[in-house]
């Protein structure tokens, strides 16, 4: 029983706080919190001094946050979903559901969640005051997965979820505990970090045994590892984003030095130096004899060398992530060079593997807890407006776009004409490959804008050519 499984849940939570910290900061950094990362290294490797004068200088460039974005694309291009072993109500009922739940917008947050920490967990409810369903995604350091299964120790048995904290009177007065929401197939508990069941809190919810109504644990849990319940994180995400900024904030830090130069003087006495633009300068020896020298140094950077090294670094690190970076020349080595391999960065590959993770897991599990458990007891207990039942046999089946790799439009304009030149291809053909998007009407139209155009005459100045063109057709 669940109440018996509190201890070992506890010890659980325990031994993943480290894991659990990791997830909330790399949450954080991609939610935009990256400058006080970055911040808190410099603070730790910085002398005092040193610090308070590079910290206006971060650069908080947050590359994880390009990295997600290009990942997470899967549902950019709406999939579509079928009812299979159904009737049109069953596709009707779908439909409410792909509404309510915002099917593709919260799919998408799961998406980047998944990159990003390699799971991610939904949870399919009813909004008590709208009576509608929903879904949401539960961020990664809100919940952990366990197993008692001794088969297979990757099949999840329980689900907890971190419900945050409430003040508790105890001897010493009012303090805060942490409080955990935890599910099996059969059960459901609250309880707090001290093992204590809420019972009134189970009561005022109307379920003071923990009974799990749908008799299947409500949430969709998709895992990348095959090997693993919960993943090993990769230690790369955090670090590489921090240290990406923190080269790009070295450069801001030595510019800012490079700016002034510094002043010496050689038995010189600086009483009465004036430091301006237009002053003279009187020297005088210090020392009886010794001639006086004023110099000074400019600090150098080699910027475009340091610049090179993090695009290279920047590139490698991708790569690992299943993304070919953009092509940059060896004239781009600076920021415009930057930005451009992030933004050429191609992700075609990754995508479709996820493609075949998403559509063989998330989906299916999700539209199969719906279906089977989740949308049968809402309508029987009166909870939902929806009361049609979907068939019994009934389930979904989804399909992706085609995840087609970047590719640089000019270079593909100079490929087709070769193939269309050589006869491999048509012009229709060739415009469908670099248009994919128009519809073969838009195509035809085009094609004929295109011929009409080569078929007018343009004439010259003096209407000379249209003289010539009169002399030919008499000719003829």
């Amino acid at each position: 029983m669940i109440r018996q499984d509190i201890p070992k849940l506890l010890k659980h939570i325990e031994a993943h706080k480290p894991y659990i910290t990791e997830l909330h900061n790399t949450i954080d950094i991609f939610h935009g919190n990256l400058r006080s990362h970055v911040l808190n290294v410099l603070y730790e490797t910085l002398d005092a001094r040193s610090y308070e004068a590079a910290k206006d200088r971060v650069a908080s460039i947050n590359t994880l946050q390009k990295l997600i974005e290009k990942l997470s694309r899967i549902y950019q291009h709406e999939p579509t979903r079928e009812v299979e072993n159904g009737t049109e109500a069953d596709s009707e009922l779908l439909s409410e559901y792909e509404y309510h739940f915002k099917i593709n917008e919260t799919l998408n947050g799961a998406n980047e969640m998944f990159n990003l920490n390699k799971t991610c967990l939904l949870e399919p409810f009813v909004d008590e005051k709208t009576r509608k369903p929903k879904l949401k995604v539960i961020e990664n350091d809100k919940f952990l997965v366990y197993s008692d299964d001794m088969q297979d120790p990757t099949r999840m048995t329980h689900v907890i979820i971190f419900e945050g904290k409430q003040e508790v009177m105890t001897d010493k007065g009012m303090t805060e505990k942490a409080v955990f929401r935890a599910f099996t197939d059969d059960e459901f508990l609250l309880f707090d970090q001290d093992g204590n069941i809420l019972q009134d809190r189970m009561n005022a919810m109307g379920n003071p045994e923990g009974i799990n109504p749908y008799g299947r644990i409500p949430f969709v849990y998709i895992n990348r590892s095959q090997y693993e319940l919960i993943p090993t994180l990769d230690s790369d995400v955090c670090s590489m984003t921090i240290l990406i900024s923190l080269l790009l904030s070295d450069l801001g830090y030595a510019i800012k030095y490079m700016a002034f130069s510094l002043v010496y003087g050689i038995d010189v006495d600086m009483t009465n130096v004036t430091r301006a633009p237009n002053a003279f300068l009187e020297l005088k020896s210090d020392i009886e004899g010794n001639k006086p020298e004023l110099g000074t140094i400019k600090p150098e950077v080699d910027i475009d060398q340091v610049m090179q090294y993090t695009m290279d670094l920047f590139s490698l690190w991708m790569n690992t992530k299943g993304l070919k970076a953009g092509a940059v020349g060896a004239n781009e080595n600076n920021a415009s060079g930057f930005a451009k391999m992030i933004d050429q960065m191609d992700a075609s590959e990754a995508r479709t593997v996820q493609v075949e993770i998403f559509k063989n897991s998330e989906e299916r599990d999700l539209w199969e807890l719906v279906f089977n458990y989740l949308h049968p007891y809402w309508v029987a207990t009166g909870m939902i407006d929806l009361s049609a039942q979907f068939s019994a046999n009934a389930y979904v089946s989804v399909h992706f776009h085609d995840q087609k790799p970047m590719f640089n439009r000019g270079q593909l304009v100079e490929e087709l004409k070769a193939e269309v030149e050589a006869g491999f291809l048509t012009k229709k053909m060739a415009i469908k490959r670099l248009n994919p998007r128009m519809s073969q009407s838009e195509i035809d139209e085009l094609v004929a804008e295109i011929e009409g155009e080569k078929a007018i005459t343009i004439p010259l100045f003096g209407g000379q050519e249209n003289d010539n063109q009169q002399e030919n057709d008499t000719e003829q």
